[in-house]
């Protein structure tokens, strides 16, 4: 019902000095309430299914972690990076969440195979007008995730 239809409902018969806070408080820490409650706001974004790949390391899912305790070199995150097909997970230390880490990283992958396409989310490092023509002078495509 939410807080205000159950407040008014109350009020209808009964007052006291607070009644709005002790309404507000008792709706707000219901557990049935907040279980049956509608969901507002934002709707759910529609799932894409992603193509399977043919190949090992044709595409990529990548992210930063951290920060955690620097290393001796100064590394506080990781670039992790992960195969589509083969599963297989690759974690570059890195000082920052920065475009320039993350190229860096890309220019190590080519021993593994030739990627065509790289999934990330919408970070800074990814969303850069560097990333993009890095990702444009090497054929790949970039797929962003939501």
């Amino acid at each position: 019902m939410g807080i205000e239809k159950t407040y008014h409902k109350l009020a209808e018969r009964y007052w006291w000095k607070g009644s709005w806070k002790s309404v507000k408080a008792y709706v707000s820490s219901c557990r049935v309430c907040q279980f049956n409650k509608p969901i507002s706001g934002r709707t759910e974004g529609k799932l894409m299914s992603i193509p399977a790949p043919s190949t090992p390391f044709h595409t990529l899912g990548m992210d930063h972690i951290g920060p955690f305790l620097p290393t001796p070199r100064g590394n506080v995150h990781a670039l992790v990076m992960m195969d589509y097909l083969s599963k297989w997970i690759i974690a570059v230390p890195c000082p920052d969440v920065k475009t320039k880490g993350v190229v860096d990283a890309l220019n190590q992958i080519p021993q593994y195979g030739i990627m065509k396409r790289i999934i990330t989310d919408q970070g800074t490092a990814f969303t850069s007008e560097t990333f993009a023509l890095e990702m444009e002078k090497s054929g790949i495509q970039h797929v962003q995730a939501t």
